[in-house]
């Protein structure tokens, strides 16, 4: 009597190309044997502990996910594969994708120039991230899932705008093996707030004679502009003015006391006002050091750009070197800010 049966053939999930045989015995019938030919499938790379959210707050960048996790059972490296990290929604133009540097040690990601090292070893190249454009890193024979998943845990959100949407942004990450391998994209949130906006320092800038026959302090620049979009006050901010330039120990920075009347700075020892309120201390000025103002609470920006408009420069010389001095000016808003430093040219006549 014929007689029928289903044999299964239990086999790993992970196999790779391989040929197994299996042996039938029955009871009326010497045994069978038969080949099956497995052909190996490459399993796609798979990114994961890459979800939920994170802030965004503020100048300095903040790492997107420092738990995501990189694995492929199938791939040693990923040579030839992608690691593409793109905002999805929301994207603004000021917005920047970039890679932690961490240097060179072991376990550690690096950057240096377009070439991404893990532990001191390039494990690729990077292209994009600014401009709306997706940051994209080709992998190399070196970059193993461990270098992958190091890398991932390494990407940074920030923003350059002085003053950013808030809207929330989609990052998406996708990774391929070099093998025809493609990860599913997964995607996390990053909350945007405006945080502290740095103080702006304009108008600062072309050139400025200074008469060495006469002698007498000039003012680098009375046009000079201060504006912070979300700082009434400067308190514990500095005003750095220093020369970057061929400075020579006898050149001086001072501050022209105008007075103590309303919109007037006025210098007491130390201590500087405006409007006959104290607003900051100096130090420096001479001897190549930079002058800086401390300021307090009372330091408004419009405080602070007529104390910047009445900043000097003059030679202790008779006959000073005529080699043109380069001024640079810095604003700190004791919040964090960091002006954009901005430079002048003074010519020796």
């Amino acid at each position: 009597m014929a007689e029928t049966a289903a044999i299964t053939q239990p086999m790993s999930p992970s196999y790779q190309s391989h040929t197994d045989m299996m042996a039938i015995v029955t009871a009326s019938s010497a045994a069978l044997t038969k080949a099956i030919n497995v052909t190996a499938v490459n399993d796609a790379p798979v990114v994961a502990e890459f979800a939920g959210g994170v802030d965004f707050t503020g100048q300095t960048p903040v790492i997107i996910d420092s738990d995501a996790a990189v694995t492929d059972v199938d791939s040693t490296d990923l040579n030839g594969g992608k690691l593409t990290i793109s905002l999805t929604a929301n994207a603004h133009g000021a917005d920047v994708l970039s890679i932690r540097n961490q240097r060179t040690t072991a376990g550690k990601i690096g950057v240096n120039g377009t070439d991404v090292t893990y532990g001191g070893v390039v494990i690729g190249t990077l292209v994009g991230g600014t401009n709306k454009v997706a940051l994209v890193i080709t992998f190399n024979a070196t970059a193993s899932p461990a270098a992958a998943q190091a890398l991932l845990r390494n990407i940074q959100f920030s923003n350059t705008a002085a003053t950013r949407s808030v809207d929330p942004r989609t990052v998406r990450i996708l990774l391929t093996d070099g093998d025809g391998g493609t990860s599913v994209p997964v995607t996390k949130t990053v909350t945007v707030s405006q945080g502290n906006a740095a103080p702006v320092v304009s108008a600062f800038d072309g050139n400025v004679d200074y008469a060495n026959a006469a002698g007498s302090a000039v003012l680098i620049d009375p046009d000079a502009t201060i504006t912070d979009t979300d700082s009434p006050n400067f308190d514990t901010g500095k005003l750095t003015v220093s020369l970057t330039v061929n400075g020579q120990s006898s050149d001086v920075f001072s501050i022209r006391n105008q007075g103590n009347s309303s919109g007037q700075i006025g210098v007491s020892g130390s201590s500087v006002t405006f409007g006959g309120v104290v607003i900051g201390t100096f130090s420096g000025g001479t001897s190549k050091v930079g002058l800086t103002v401390t300021l307090n609470a009372n330091s408004s920006p419009a405080a602070t750009q007529a104390l910047l408009r009445a900043i000097t420069f003059k030679s202790t010389l008779a006959d000073p070197t005529t080699l043109a001095r380069t001024v640079r000016a810095i604003l700190t808003d004791g919040d964090g800010g960091t002006s954009t430093a901005v430079t002048k040219t003074i010519q020796i006549v």
